[in-house]
């Protein structure tokens, strides 16, 4: 419980328009790792 207790005192407050924003970014993410097209900026060739 008091781990609970520290992750709600970490919290902090954010906008809808950038919870939203990370949002969608996350759910693009998650579909790109799924269907193998995520490359992450290291592995991309230059």
């Amino acid at each position: 419980q008091e781990h609970v207790q520290a992750d709600m005192d970490a919290a902090v407050t954010i906008s809808t328009e950038l919870a939203s924003a990370a949002r969608l970014h996350a759910e693009h993410l998650a579909c790109s790792l799924r269907d193998g097209s995520y490359t992450p900026e290291v592995l991309r060739p230059r």
